[in-house]
């Protein structure tokens, strides 16, 4: 039996009688159900007689006030031995009364029984003072009112009672419960084998968390107002909930984890908090009434700390004194980000991505409001909590400008919108390399304009081992700006060499009036169609473009720095000339006379003729070559470099395609770099099907990128992004299979 409210466990074999007789008064009255009579010694002490087999005992009228007389008498009635006393009147005064221990007031489980003490001065040889006694037939006063001769009170029926001494005017309350009802045992199930279902194989270890079993739980942002979806979410049921008494209660108690970040949606997808002073959520239940666990907040930083729970139904009393309880311990599951290898199953975009767009697959066309930015707005992600349980989600990436974006996406496909990742919505400037040796899941490929979402990927611990690239040259900062992977062992690369050779070799060929779609500056600039002698030439005073031809004898392998001697000099010092492959400064000018100097840029010295092209490179050549100290050239060589340390022995090819960038002001006033010619890099990689990138404006350009990526296709969003700074990977947000036939938790190890 319970202790509640200080009542101690009774039996016979704790309070003797005699103890209640002495505190109760004289002539104890009862009849076989303690093993032993009393008797009055002359020292006024109450005293156990012998036990007598198969007899009973009782107390016989005193003779003429001066003697009582005890007659034993057997089974049958037949009376035995009569022994005779002298008659000691006793009585008790200044009486007062206690429950037990102390009591004052008695709450009982039905069953329970708890004893009174009546306590007082006892006085001898007193007749007429007050005896309290139980005995009766006596012209005296009853000791106990609602309770034995010996303060014995038996909750055998349920109801509010008083038990009072009548020689001391004091009454204590007693409240006995309800007699129990059947209930099914308690029990608080989760998926802990991590099968998909919930059922009796989850009961071991449900407290408990390995690398194998124990339960997971999305990290996801609610409409703690309104109506959730809880489709595709991991169960938590709630058995044997009938509350066996009136008076105790049962509630969802949290015992480790932070309250303000577990989340319960109910069937209807209603959210239910826990209460933050007693982190609990109180019943009743229904009986396998099913809840849906999700923490607020994402994994975030080394520790993930507040991301483990555990939590317990409880049956408690009405003091909170925990009766029965069953408990069940679940961790948040990490987010997995796709690759851009992996097959496709939806592509978003929103309603400015151009109408006349139609080619490609799966393309959903958001109904938003001014978003233009998919790709930085959110990333989709899986989330796989059970062996065939995979649950599709976007992190928000709280970008300014998200718009209603986040809200109409949440609402499409089913798709669950997981905890915010605060990285300022930089979520071009976040890739992931293909699967390597050291990384079922690939790497994180972040450029270091912008590296908040380290903490985040720390915080999954899937793809920790994060490669950080230099991209603060950039004008956005974005690592998609210079990079894509298309297959396992294959990446896209914005190249501007290969872009001026093109262009080169267009001018020496006599298409120098081929155009191309060109511009960054002014920002926001519309169509802008350029010649090719307009983007790599630049100009005299006049507006002329400087170009000439290799005087004779042209020029030798065999020396560095020479002389030219031109008719017509078009060239001042300091400008770089490109003949050929190679690339000269002219150091010092006298009148038609030149010295320059050779293999400026890494170019290779080699042997020119008399009458090779020559022409002065433009600022926009000078900046994106490897001739001015701020270039994009060297910039690029930092970032392959970072990336080929980061990938360690994964080898890649790197598909150099044409892009030239332009120069622009940031924020504070800097000088950035910007893509200039359409950005093919930054683009919409469908494995299976094609490559989506932004047409340049030049066929010599489309043709070389179709050269190299056979599947490329070109489409037309020029006016609506690259002119705001951005191409078709940033105006896209693409969810992706994951390949989890093997479960994560078995390819990645140490996982916390």
């Amino acid at each position: 039996m319970e202790t509640q409210y200080g009542v101690s466990n009774y039996t016979t074999n704790d309070w003797h009688p005699y103890d209640s007789a002495i505190q109760g008064g004289v002539y104890p009255y009862q009849c076989g159900s303690y093993p032993a009579g009393f008797q009055v010694d002359s020292n006024r002490n109450l005293q156990l007689l012998p036990q007598m087999t198969n007899v009973g005992y009782h107390y016989e009228s005193p003779i003429a006030g001066l003697f009582y007389s005890e007659i034993f008498r057997d089974s049958n009635g037949i009376a035995g031995t009569t022994t005779e006393y002298p008659v000691q009147w006793y009585g008790v005064t200044n009486m007062s009364l206690t429950g037990p221990n102390g009591a004052s007031a008695v709450y009982l489980n039905y069953g329970e029984s708890a004893q009174f003490r009546a306590t007082g001065t006892l006085m001898v040889n007193v007749p007429g003072a007050g005896v309290v006694s139980n005995y009766p037939g006596r012209n005296i006063v009853d000791c106990f009112s609602g309770a034995d001769a010996f303060g014995v009170f038996n909750g055998s029926a349920s109801g509010d009672y008083k038990v009072s001494c009548t020689a001391c005017g004091t009454t204590i309350d007693v409240h006995v419960a309800a007699a129990p009802v059947a209930a099914t045992p308690l029990d608080l199930d989760v998926d802990t084998d991590r099968n998909g279902s919930v059922n009796s194989s989850d009961e071991t270890g449900e407290d408990l968390w390995t690398t194998n079993r124990g339960s997971f739980i999305p990290a996801a942002v609610l409409d703690t107002g309104g109506t959730n979806n809880v489709q595709g979410l991991p169960p938590l049921i709630v058995q044997g909930t009938t509350t066996v008494v009136p008076g105790q209660s049962l509630r969802l108690a949290l015992l480790q984890g932070d309250v303000w970040s577990l989340y319960l949606i109910n069937s209807t997808g209603t959210v239910i908090g826990l209460t933050s002073t007693n982190q609990s959520l109180a019943g009743p239940f229904t009986n396998a009434q099913t809840f849906y666990p999700v923490c607020h907040y994402a994994r975030m930083g080394l520790a993930a700390t507040n991301l483990d729970f555990t939590l317990q139904l409880q049956q408690v009393d009405a003091a909170g004194q925990v009766l029965l309880s069953d408990t069940v311990r679940f961790k948040v599951a990490p987010q997995i980000l796709p690759w851009d290898g992996c097959a496709v199953e939806r592509v978003y975009a929103t309603s400015v991505f151009p109408s006349t767009v139609t080619n490609i697959p799966n393309l959903v066309r958001l109904s938003t409001s001014g978003a233009r930015w998919a790709q930085d707005f959110v990333k989709p992600a899986k989330v796989q909590w059970g062996g065939n349980q995979i649950l599709d989600v976007f992190a928000d990436l709280q970008h300014e400008n998200t718009g209603d974006f986040v809200s109409v996406l949440s609402q499409t496909d089913s798709i669950v919108r997981a905890a915010e990742w605060a990285v300022n919505g930089d979520g071009g400037n976040i890739m992931i390399t293909p699967p390597l040796p050291d990384a079922s899941y690939g790497k994180a490929l972040v450029g270091d304009r912008n590296a908040e979402c380290t903490n985040y990927f720390n915080g999954q611990g899937i793809q920790t081992n994060i490669i950080i690239v230099p991209t603060d040259w950039l004008r956005v900062g974005h690592v998609d700006e210079v990079i894509s992977f298309i297959s396992t062992n294959t990446a896209l690369l914005a190249d501007p060499w290969t872009a001026a050779d093109l262009i080169h070799a267009a001018i020496t060929n006599g298409a120098g009036t081929n155009t191309i779609l060109f511009g960054a500056t002014p920002l926001y600039n519309p169509f802008v169609t350029q010649t090719f002698f307009e983007v790599a030439v630049a100009t005299d005073g006049t507006g002329a473009f400087k170009t000439n031809t290799l005087p004779a004898p042209g020029l030798s392998a065999t020396t560095n720095d020479a002389t030219l001697t031109f008719a017509a000099n078009t060239f001042a010092t300091g400008d770089f000339l490109r003949v050929d492959n190679e690339i000269l400064v002219v150091k010092t000018v006298q009148s038609n006379d030149i010295a320059v100097a050779r293999q400026q840029g890494g170019t290779i010295l080699t042997d020119h003729t008399a009458g090779a092209s020559v022409y002065a490179l433009s600022d926009v050549m000078r900046w994106n070559l490897p001739l001015d100290d701020d270039n994009v050239c060297t910039n690029l060589l930092a970032v392959t470099n970072a990336l080929s340390a980061g990938l360690g022995s994964h080898s890649v090819n790197f598909v150099k395609l044409p892009v030239l960038f332009d120069r622009v002001f940031d924020e504070e006033g800097q000088l950035k770099f910007v893509a200039g010619s359409a950005n093919v890099v930054n683009a919409l990689v469908l494995p299976t099907e094609n490559i989506y990138m932004q047409d340049t404006g030049s066929a010599v350009f489309d043709s070389f990128v179709t050269s190299c990526v056979p599947n490329a296709v070109f489409i037309n969003i020029w006016n609506d992004y690259h002119r705001y700074l951005g191409e078709v990977h940033c105006g896209t947000a693409t969810r992706r299979t994951i390949n989890f036939a093997t479960p994560w938790w078995q390819r990645v190890t140490g996982w916390q």
